[in-house]
Order: structure tokens, then sequence, then C-alpha cells
């Protein structure tokens, strides 16, 4: 029988049932009795309780009634907003009549739903449409919100000119429903901190590429590794070491196959110099490979990269390289590599050798540290030899020689076993004299820190020969209470826990047994966390439960009972059991009170009083919000009681606040604002001395957030709005004005914008964050006309300027021009707000950039700051920017400034701004007539400078700003540089024509020449410079070159590239004496085997030249001597 509109409502208010869930049940019954064609009247269904109320929504959705779920968003009730909004049908229906909706709900509800419209709205068209009319009604940042339902137009623009501004969540949203749009997406976001989860949504060739291109940090995991190297095997393989970084190590080689060995071997470094350094990268990826195909492989590479045997390159031997070789491999080895010490040697001799001779050293030496080593090397060599009848033989000797030895030494030798073999998986023979050992520790009381180790390994020894172990694992037992031994080896780790819980009353007395068996249970517990499909039921051990249950009674050993309690409430335990534990229970979370309310909401009713004093002490809002659910068992109402009872106490303690704030959530509203109608400020100061009534002003009035609805808290909140009482009202003031609908916020910011300063200006942040445009530039207009206070002057200045900087327009920039002009050009604060330069949009950087230059240089400050600041303009300005700005002003700019310093001697950190402007201004123009008409004008300013004294620093300040920007590698167009020196000329000093083609053979570096061709180079430069200026000029090329030549050599290894540039300088030079210049770059204290090598190549050659220029300067850098 269909139900009409009255029965349904009857029907309604009579749902029965203790939990929320069968209540819900009889209600989805009641609503598939409901015909389809009759339309409820849910005008008359006014609910008596927040559950009847959520039951209303549920209704609502359920019959898909839109204006009345309308309504609930325009409710002011937060709850039930965000079960509305999770309607995905709705939230698209709302669509058409957004603009409409938005002014009658609150901020919070306009950010949620653009959110969620980002998601569900298909139409892009009226996506765009939606766009621009929010942002033109709202602001950008609001409608930037629903950026990922657009176009792919609209969202491109945005992303490059508002970055900073999409959330990275929105970037996902559109990825992944438009993953064609990732390349261009990151090409807009690279070198702006883009975000990593772009990478999840480009194609394999263009996560390549872009890689190459930018060189991100940032490592791929095992499937993107895979799906990379299938679709860009070529490209990884021709580019191994410019990928090696980026790709996931092991499962290269397992997507690679076959054609690891060729992308290994061109892992390997050009220079076989390099490999030493390179080894530990070499070596990492391929853990998971048995040692003799990793030998294999290495050797094999090696040979492939360099034509040679690795073994013939001393240097190149590693320990872990001999580790991994077979005995008649590393025997081959004849010579001790230098980096290897005799005693480390030796270990990788066979062990008929090695032993004797470390066993005859350590007889002969007195030293204990010196045996310390010896002894790790004993147990080392039978590792490397995999010789396990050898280490029989060492335990032996070890425990014939050296039982009475240094407690130090027996523990160094222990320790050193543990380290280097599986102690499981060793002989009986090894074990009888380890046990010995131990025992000499035992008997002499001397400390073993690894004693409970080595006995977890007897144990899994015996496991492992299928021995009893009762006898160690009791010992254990006692020794410690974690009872999971072997976290390595799930099914002796249970096998052994349940025979502790069969031995336990065998071990313990009954004493101490009690509380071993609750031990045990919480054993138990550890275990299931970690083996979820192989769990232990703790009522499985009654004695146990027994023991727990005699616990709580007595109320001991509660340190131990809490997770056992927590586990308790969690599973469908026996209901006394439930209530002992909810007495017992000292803190707790919110899943487990969830599953109480439940599962067992009959022993939370019993308890109600004690978990409400509970949640006081841990506030667990969570809890009290969902009580409110529960008016038909009076648990709200009886945790009222409780709370009250607090809250009228003369105190401030932590629980009488929470015990507030917890009668906000479930109090009805009107008795809530009632009760703090009593505590209304009287005065503008608070009284210090009734702090507990402060107190409670405080609690009550930050509580007015939770009133629901929440426009019921906006009155009370102004009583709160005046002196001392602000600070503690703010907080409550901005959450509300968030989730107030808009049309009712007007008249309230309206009588707060009348009252003092600072809430006036509290007022004006408030009006821009949660009120139209309209309304925000009214306020504006309003303080505007009437505001004669120098800080709100400057509030307004700032206000006005954010908005400028989020979403700027014509009418935006005329406003932020008349704040400027209305406040003080004394006040130094008015640069720093103006001087907050990122974000200003890019269509009106250069208008702006103009307008602050002469802002500041008409500033009546002193000079001092004005320059200050000055340069922090010209420091924020791209290059882009600088080549946008109008060019009488970079050339008023330039001449004004490129001077100053030879008057004013104090200006010179303004003036090194001018010449990096100047630098910028020039390098990057495009227009190559141009450029020479500016690189003209710098140059005149140069020459009148050269005749000036002090002109030689700012010469050089500008050449250094000029080549700055080429050392840093943003330019590499070397053609700029050869300008410079022929337009410059004659007039040009020597050291300042030196340091300019220095750093053109640094761009030819950058470009492809090689370190030891850029040798060459420096070698045929001095040669010229000798034939022009004599061999005089060498002094100064020396001076210049020590300080410049680490540019040329920081990419890659620096003292190797070192050596390519003094054997490049060698090889190129035409006279003995240019040679100098390669003597003067010599190292000293070489601690690197290769870069030694290769020095000593290098000296040896030097010592072979006649000359007698390269002797002197050769014997002085050697011995400090002429001769």
């Amino acid at each position: 029988m269909s139900l009409s509109s009255d029965m349904f409502i009857s029907s309604f208010h009579s749902l029965t049932g203790v939990t929320i869930g069968e209540r819900r049940k009889q209600l989805f019954s009641l609503l598939r009795q409901v015909d389809p064609s009759t339309r409820i009247d849910f005008s008359t269904l006014q609910p008596r309780c927040p559950l009847e109320e959520s039951f209303k929504l549920d209704s609502l959705a359920y019959f898909r009634r839109l204006p009345e779920l309308v309504e609930v968003l325009k409710g002011e009730n937060p709850a039930l907003i965000a079960k509305v909004l999770r309607l995905k049908w709705f939230v698209s229906a709302l669509s058409t009549d957004l603009l409409e909706l938005l002014p009658e709900v609150s901020f919070n509800v306009k950010v949620k739903l653009l959110n969620k419209l980002a998601v569900h709205l298909r139409d892009r068209r009226l996506a765009d449409s939606l766009f621009r009319l929010v942002r033109e009604k709202y602001s950008l940042n609001l409608a930037l919100k629903l950026l990922p339902a657009c176009s792919d137009g609209l969202i491109l623009t945005y992303f490059a000119s508002h970055y900073r501004q999409v959330f990275p969540k929105h970037l996902v949203i559109v990825l992944r429903e438009r993953s064609e749009l990732a390349e261009q997406i990151f090409e807009i976001m690279a070198g702006r901190g883009a975000f990593h989860c772009v990478f999840a949504y480009l194609t394999p060739v263009s996560l390549v590429n872009l890689y190459l291109k930018y060189k991100f940090s940032f490592r791929l995991g095992k499937r993107a590794s895979r799906k990379v190297i299938e679709a860009q095997k070529d490209l990884l393989m021709a580019n191994a070491r410019g990928l090696r970084n980026f790709l996931h190590k092991k499962q290269s080689y397992k997507s690679l196959g076959n054609d690891f060995e060729i992308y290994y071997a061109n892992l390997l470094p050009k220079n076989i110099l390099h490999f030493p350094r390179a080894w530990p990268e070499l070596t990492s990826g391929l853990g998971s490979l048995p040692a003799h195909r990793k030998l294999a492989l290495i050797e094999k590479s090696f040979k492939r990269a360099y034509g040679s045997d690795i073994w013939s390159h001393s240097n190149c031997i590693t320990s872990s390289l001999l580790a991994m070789a077979p005995l008649a491999r590393r025997l081959s080895v004849r010579v001790k590599p230098a980096h290897f010490s005799e005693d480390n040697w030796v270990c990788y001799s066979s062990t008929d050798r090695s032993l004797p001779l470390l066993k005859e050293k350590i007889s002969l030496t007195s030293d204990v540290s010196g045996r310390l080593a010896l002894v790790g090397h004993l147990v080392e060599t039978c590792k490397i030899n995999d010789d396990t009848k050898a280490l029989t033989e060492v335990c032996r000797f070890f425990l014939k020689q050296h039982r009475n030895d240094h407690v130090s030494i027996r523990v160094k030798f222990l320790t050193s076993l543990k380290d280097m073999f599986d102690l499981a998986t060793l002989g009986k023979e090894h074990w009888v004299y380890i046990d010995e050992l131990l025992q000499i520790f035992e008997m002499n009381h001397d400390s073993f820190p690894l004693a409970v180790d080595f006995l977890v390994k007897r144990i899994h020894y015996l496991l492992l020969n299928e021995r009893p172990i009762d006898e160690y694992l009791i010992e254990y037992t006692r020794l410690t209470e974690d009872w999971c031994l072997f976290d390595y080896d799930t099914k002796f780790q249970k096998k052994c826990l349940l025979l502790i819980g069969r031995l336990l009353p065998q071990i313990f007395e009954t004493s101490v047994l009690k509380y071993k068996q609750i031990v045990f249970l919480n054993n138990v517990l550890d275990w299931n966390s970690r083996n979820k499909t192989d769990s232990i039921s703790i009522f499985d051990y009654p004695e146990a439960i027994s023991a727990f249950t005699a616990s709580l009674k007595s109320r001991s050993n509660h340190h131990a009972l809490s997770k056992l309690i927590g586990y308790c409430l969690s599973v469908d335990s026996t209901r006394s059991l439930t209530n002992l534990c909810l007495q017992e229970l000292r803190s707790c979370d919110w899943p487990i009170l969830f599953r109480l309310l439940h599962l067992k909401i009959e022993s939370v009713v019993e308890n109600v009083e004690a978990l409400t004093h509970l949640t006081l002490h841990k506030p667990i809002f969570a809890f009290w919000r969902h009580c409110r659910y529960y008016t038909h068992l009076d648990l709200p109402q009886r945790m009222v009681q409780v709370c009250r009872d607090l809250a009228n106490e003369d105190s401030h303690a932590y629980t009488k606040r929470n015990a507030i704030v917890c009668l906000s959530h479930l109090m009805p509203p009107d008795d809530f604002l009632k009760e703090l109608s009593k505590y209304y400020p009287t005065d503008h100061k608070a009284a210090h001395d009734q702090m507990a009534h402060y107190h409670n002003q405080r609690a009550f009035a930050s509580c007015l957030r939770n009133v629901v609805p929440r426009s019921l808290g906006l009155r009370p909140a102004l009583e709160f709005c005046q002196g001392d009482y602000l600070k503690i009202i703010l907080s409550t003031l901005y959450s509300l004005s968030s989730n107030v609908n808009e049309h009712r916020l007007v008249t309230v910011l309206d009588e707060l914008s009348s009252r003092t300063i600072s809430v006036r200006k509290h007022a004006i942040h408030l009006t821009i964050r949660a009120l139209d445009r309209s309304a925000t530039l009214a306020m504006f207009h309003k303080f505007m006309a009437n505001e004669r206070n120098s800080s709100m002057r400057k509030f307004l200045l700032n206000g006005s300027f954010n908005l400028f900087r989020q979403d700027a327009d014509d009418l935006m920039w005329t406003l932020v021009k008349a704040n400027i002009e209305a406040v003080s050009r004394e006040d130094k604060e008015v640069i720093d707000i103006l001087l907050q330069f990122p974000n200003i949009p890019p269509r009106y950087i250069v208008e702006y950039t103009v307008f602050l230059w002469n802002y500041l240089c008409h500033s009546p400050i002193q000079s001092e700051y004005v320059e200050r600041k000055q340069c922090e303009l010209l420091r924020t300005l791209s290059k882009d920017v600088i080549q946008s700005l109008p060019k009488e002003f970079c050339d008023s700019l330039i001449r004004k400034y490129f001077t100053l310093f030879l008057r004013e001697q104090r200006a010179k950190t303004l003036v090194c701004c001018v010449y990096n402007f100047a630098s910028s201004y020039i390098i990057y123009c495009s227009d190559q007539s141009e450029q020479e008409s500016r690189i003209n004008m710098a140059i005149s300013y140069l020459r009148q400078c050269s005749f000036q004294d002090e002109s030689k620093y700012l010469i050089n300040d500008f050449l250094k700003s000029v080549c700055a920007e080429f050392l840093l590698q943003r330019c590499s167009q070397i053609g700029i540089l050869e300008k410079f020196s022929s337009m410059w000329g004659d007039a040009m000093a020597v050291d300042q024509y030196i340091y300019l083609k220095l750093t053109s053979l640094f761009v030819e570096k950058v470009l492809g020449l090689s370190v030891k061709d850029v040798g060459g180079r420096v070698a045929e430069l001095a040669f010229n410079l000798c034939g022009k200026y004599g061999d005089c000029i060498l002094i100064m090329m020396g001076d210049r070159l020590k300080a410049f030549h680490y540019n040329f050599i920081r990419e890659g290894d620096s003292d190797i590239n070192l050596y390519e540039l003094i054997g490049g300088i060698i090889d190129g030079s035409k006279s003995s004496s240019i040679m100098i210049l390669a003597i003067g770059l010599l190292k000293r204290n070489i601690a690197d085997t290769a870069t030694q090598c290769k020095h000593d190549e290098i000296v040896g050659k030097l010592k072979r030249m006649c000359d007698p220029t390269i002797n002197i300067y050769l014997n002085r850098y050697l011995y400090g001597t002429n001769l």
C-alpha cells in the first residue's frame, strides 16, 4: 500500500530502533513504500532532533528534490551541507543556476561547490562561461577552483599566467581527465617548482625528453621505469649516463633483459680515471644478481668500455670487487693496490695463507686496538673464501689463545661472526666454541650487548635442525618481554609464540605469572597486527583472559592493559568484559568509539559519564558530534549534564574548557547562546582579578563557531569585538564569516567598519574574503573617502595591492594608485608594501616597474634607504621584463647611475645592480643593430671612466656583470663577447681582455670543447699575449688563470679535469715559458689514487724537459727551492 504525505510524515517521526543503522533501515523501508507519483510535502516535516534532520536530508536525496536540497545549502549546517555536496547528480544540476545561488550561500560552500563542479561538470563551454562570470562577480582565486572543467585553451592560459594560484589538486583533476595536456603543462611550469604529480600523466616519450631537457631531481618507480624502457629503449641506450639517476635501478636490469649488458657498459665513465669514484653507483643497482654473474657483467662491460681487463688496473680494484671474485682471480692480482692496507689485503688470499699470517701478527701485537682489527680480519678472510671449515679452526684458535683476552677483543670476535655469517646456518662444531665464549662472559660478569641476539640465533639454529628449544626459549622469555622472535621467519615465529603460551606456568612463579600472561596477550596482538591472515585469538587462552579481567577489576598493571582494552572494545567480546574495559579506559581514539557506538551501544549508554570525562581529557570532537544523533537514548542529555557540572566549577582547568566546547556541540543552540550571554563583556578591558570568569569568556567565545545555524553566532560575536576581547574572538569571527551566507554578512561587516581601527581592519579583510567584488569596491571607496588615519590608509593600500596582484585590471590598478597617493611618501612601510614584487600580473609588470622606480626616485626618505630598495627592485627584474621596458626609461636609468660610483663611493651596491641591469639590457636584446647601439652606449661611459683614478674597479665590476651571464650558463651567444672585445678595442686593459677571452673559452667549452682543448686554447692565448707584451705578461695571465680555472673543471670530476686542462696547456705550448702557467695550476696533497697517477705522469713529463726556466719553476713547486 502506498503511503500518503501525512502518513509518511507520521511514520517518519515514529521510527524505532536502538542504533542509527536500525533506524536507517526502517527509513529506507518507509521510503520504498511511497509511490513515485506521490509528492511528499516536506515543508510540513519539521525535524525534532539532529538524527531526524539527517534522515530528512536522506529522504530529499532519495526523491531528488532539488529545490529543498538547495535550501539545505543555504541552511548554514556544515554537516548537512557536506552530505548534500556528496551527491554527484545534485552538483551537476546546479551548474545552470550557479550565479543565482552563489550570493545566497557562504564562502566555504562556494569553494566546495566550485571544487565539486570542477570534477563533475562536463560541458566545457558552460564551464568557460561560468569561470568568467565567477571571476567578474567575485575574484580570480574563486574562479580558478572551476578551472579543471574548462576548455584546454583556458586552462593553459591561466596555468601560464597564474601558476602560483593553481593548487596541485586542481592540476591532478586536469591531468586525470586530459593527460594529453601533461607535456604542455609541464613546459609551462618548468623552472617554477613544477608539481611532481605531472609526471604520472606524461607519456614515456615526453617523460624522457623533458628529463633530458630540464634534469629535474626525480626518480621513477618500478612500473613507470618499465613503461619508459619499453617505449624508449634506443634512447635509453644512447643516453645511459644521462638517464641513470632517473630510472629505477633494479627495474632497469629486469626490463632491459639481454640488452642490459650494452646499457651497463654505456653507464661506465668515458675516462677510466673516473671509474673508481663511479664504482658505488655502478654496483648499487646489481644487488639481486648472484656474485658470479655480477662479476662477469662488470668484467665484460669494463672490457667493452676501455678495451682492457679490469684486473690490470690496480686503482679500479675495490674490496667489493675482490669479494665477488673466485680465489684464482684474486690470486692473479700480484701487486697490492695502493688503497689497501697490508692487513686488509691479506684477507683476500686463501685461508691457508691468510690465517697463519694473521695469527702470527696477532700474537706479535700487544696493542689492544691493533688486535681488534686483526681479529675482525680473521673472520673476514673466512667469509671472503666462504670457508666454514676454516672458520671452525678460527673459533678453536680464538677460544684457546684469547679466552682471557681483553673483553673488547671477545666482543669484536663475536660481533664479526654475527655481521659476516648467518649464525643459524652454522654447524654444531661452530656453536660448541660460540657457547663456550658466551659462558666466559657470564662467568666473568662481563657485559655483552649482543647476548640476546646470539640466543635468538641459537634458537633458530635448533629449529632449523629440528632439535628441542624449550630450554633456550625459557631463558629468552625471562630476559625480555618481546616474544615475537624471527621477523624474517613467520613460521618459526608463530611456533615459538604458541610454545611460550604453553610454557608460561612452568617459567614464572604465581606472583608474576598473571602479569606475564598479560604480556603474552600483548605479544599475540603484535603478531596479529603483522599477520592479519594468520591471526591468533586471545580468547583461546582463558587463563590469560582471566588474568586480564582480574587486573581490570583490581586496577593494576594499567600500562600493560591499554592495548588489550582497545582490542577488546574493537571486537565482539562479552558485555561484562566490555563494561570492565570501558571503566578502565584511560585514553582512546575515534575509530574505537565509532565501533562502540555501532556495535555495543548498550555499553556506551551504561558508561556514558565515564566516556564523557575521558573525551574531555583528550577531546574527540567526532564523538561529541556523533552522539547528537542518540537523543532517543538520552546520550547527549546525560553528556550535557556532565559538562554543565564541570563548566560551573570555579577553575580554569583544561577539562573545563573542553566541557564548554562539548556543550556547544550537544546543547540546543538557543540554550547555549543563553548560557553564553552570561559572559558578555561589560567593559573593553578584561578583569584580570577574575581569571576563572575570563577563561570562561574565552572558551564560550571560541565555541560560537560550533552553533548551528552559523548565523546565530554573529550577533553574540559582535559583543566581543572590543578591547581586550578582540583577540579571543578573531578566529571565531573569521570562521563564522566563512560559514554564514553572504547576504547575512553585509550588515554585520558594515557595523564592524564603524568601530575602532583594529576592528575596521578586520572588517576590510573579511569583506575582501567573503563578499563579492562590487561590495569590496564599495567598501574601499567608502573608506578612501572618509578615512584619515595613516595606519588605516596603509592597510587600504596593502589590501588593494593584494587584490591587484591576485587579479589585475585597470580598475584595480587605478585603485592602487589612488591609495598610494593618499599615504605619506615619507613612510618606509609603504615602500615595503610596494616591493612585494612577485605575482605582479604580466600585463602590468612594465607599467608597474616604471611607476615604482619613479616613486622611489622622488621619495623624500634618506638616500641610503631608497638606494637599498632600488637594488631590491632591480634584482627582481627578469631578462624578459628588462627587454620589455621602454628604451627611454632604460637608457635614462643607465645614464644616470652608470658612473655614480665615481661621484658617490657609498653607492657601490646600487651601481653594481645597475651594471647587472645593463648587462641583461644589452645581452638579451634580439635586434642586432639595437644591441650594438647599447654596447656603444656602455663603452662610451667606460671610456669616460678610464681617466678617473677609481675607474678600474668600476670597469671591472661591469665586465664581471657581463661575463657572469655566460659563466652562469644563462647565455651562450659567444658573438656578444666578441662584439664587446672588438668595439672596446685598445681602451680595454690587458687583465680585462684576458678575463673576457677566458669567458669566451668557457662558453666554447659549454658548447662542446673538451677540457684538454681548452688548455690548448689557453696556451695559444698566452703565446699571442707574449708576442705582443713579452713574457712578463705571464705573471698577470697566471693570476687570472688561477682565479678563473675552476669554471673550466667544475663539471664532473674536478681533480681529473684539472689535470686534463694542465695537459692541454703543456701540449699546446709553443714556448717553454708558457708551461709556467701549467706548473702554477698543479695541486698539492692529492688524496685520490687516479688523480695522483695523472699528477705523477705530468710531473714526470715536465722533469724530462731540459729547459732551465721549467726546471726552476718545477723545483720551486716540488721542493720550495730554485735549485
